[in-house]
C-alpha cells in the first residue's frame, strides 16, 4: 500500500514539475521542499529506468520519455480524481469532469446551450470546453484530454467509438454587392472561376474540399491561404474574394448579413460524434453524450444546423456604389 501511495504521489510531483519547467516552481506551487521533489524525481527515473528530464540551470526540460510519461500521467491522475470524486459524493446526482471538445463553427453554436443544460441537470458534472480543430481535437482525444468530441477528419484511431450525427452543405460565400456572385446553387465546375480566400494546411474541411475538387476535376482557385476563419470572412466582407464554408459557419453570418451564400452542389460534410471507448463506462459521460444528441437535434430543427432548407439572408442583394 505504501508503495502504491509513493508512485501516485511521484506521478504528482513529475507532473508539477513538467508543467512548472522547475524544481523550484513546482516547490513553490506545492508548498514542498525543493530536495523533496528532487529526490522523488531521481526515485521515479530510477523505477522506470529512464532520464526523464534534462537540469539545467534554467530549470528542466521533459526527455522524450518524459513526455511521453507526462502524457499518460495526466491521464491516471485525472482518473483518480473522479474515482475520488465519485467516492466522496453523496449519491443525488452525477458527478465528475467531462470534456467536450468541438470545430470553432461548431462550438459557437454548441457550446452555450450544452453548457447551460448540463449545469442546469447535472449541476455536479464539471463540463470543460475545448475548441479545437480536426487534428488537434483527435490529439486531445487521444491523450485523454477530451472525452467527447465532433469530427470530420477520417483518421480515426480504432479506439474511438464513432457515430454519424450532422450532413452539412457547403456554401460558396460573397459579397451581396458583387454583381458576379451567383444568385442560384452552383456545381463543382463553376468554382474555378472564384478567386478563394481558404484554411490552411490539411485540416479536415479543407481536405474534404479538396478531394471533391480532384472527383469533380477542378483546380480551386486558391488565392491565398489563412489560418483563420474569421480573417477569411473579413476578406469576403470587403470583397477581395470568395470562400467555401459549410453550413454552421455560413448560417448565423447570412442571417445577419455580413454575406451571401449559395450551396454547392454534390458538396456535403459528415460529422461524426467520437467517443473514447475507455470512457464508456462512465456516467456523466453518457449523461453529457445524451444532452449533446439532444441539442443537436433542437437545433437542427430550428435551423442552427443544416436541416436542407435553404439559409435566409437578413439582406438583400445590392449593386455597388463606385
Amino acid at each position: 500500500m505504501k508503495w502504491g501511495v509513493l508512485r501516485l504521489r511521484q506521478l504528482e510531483y513529475f507532473v508539477a514539475i513538467a508543467a512548472a519547467g522547475s524544481l523550484r516552481g513546482a516547490s513553490e506551487r506545492l508548498n514542498v521542499a525543493q530536495p523533496a521533489l528532487s529526490r522523488h524525481l531521481r526515485e521515479l527515473e530510477s523505477e522506470l529506468g529512464t532520464r526523464l528530464c534534462d537540469r539545467t540551470s534554467r530549470g528542466v526540460s521533459l526527455t522524450q520519455e518524459g513526455m511521453r510519461l507526462l502524457e499518460r500521467a495526466t491521464v491516471v491522475l485525472r482518473e483518480v480524481d473522479a474515482i475520488k470524486t465519485h467516492i466522496h459524493s453523496d449519491n443525488t446526482g452525477l458527478v465528475g469532469d467531462v470534456v467536450f471538445s468541438a470545430p470553432p463553427e461548431i462550438a459557437r453554436i454548441l457550446f452555450a446551450p450544452i453548457s447551460a443544460a448540463v449545469h442546469r441537470e447535472h449541476p455536479g458534472i464539471r463540463l470543460g470546453l475545448l475548441e479545437a480543430r480536426s487534428y488537434g481535437l483527435l490529439a486531445a482525444l487521444d491523450a485523454g484530454r477530451a472525452d467527447i468530441g465532433i469530427i470530420i477528419s477520417r483518421d480515426f484511431r480504432a479506439k474511438f467509438m464513432l457515430e454519424p450525427v450532422l450532413p452539412e452543405r457547403v456554401f460558396l460565400i460573397g459579397t451581396h454587392w458583387d454583381e458576379k456572385f451567383p444568385e442560384r446553387p452552383v456545381e463543382m465546375a463553376d468554382l474555378s472561376r472564384f478567386p478563394m480566400f481558404l484554411m490552411a494546411g490539411t485540416e479536415g474541411i479543407r481536405q474534404r474540399y479538396e478531394e471533391a475538387a480532384r472527383i469533380a476535376g477542378v483546380t480551386l482557385h486558391v488565392v491565398q491561404e489563412l489560418g483563420s476563419a474569421l480573417v477569411i470572412r473579413d476578406f469576403v466582407q470587403r470583397g477581395l474574394g470568395y470562400s467555401m464554408v459549410p453550413y454552421s459557419a455560413a448560417v448565423r453570418d447570412v442571417r445577419s448579413g455580413l454575406y451571401d451564400a449559395v450551396e454547392i452542389r454534390g458538396l456535403t460534410l459528415s460529422r461524426t460524434l467520437v467517443l473514447r471507448e475507455r470512457s464508456g463506462a462512465r456516467p456523466e459521460i453518457g449523461a453529457v453524450l445524451d444532452i449533446v444528441r439532444r441539442t443537436m437535434k433542437d437545433l437542427t430543427e430550428q435551423g442552427e444546423f443544416d436541416n436542407g432548407h435553404p439559409i435566409k439572408g437578413g439582406m438583400q442583394r445590392r449593386v455597388a456604389v463606385l
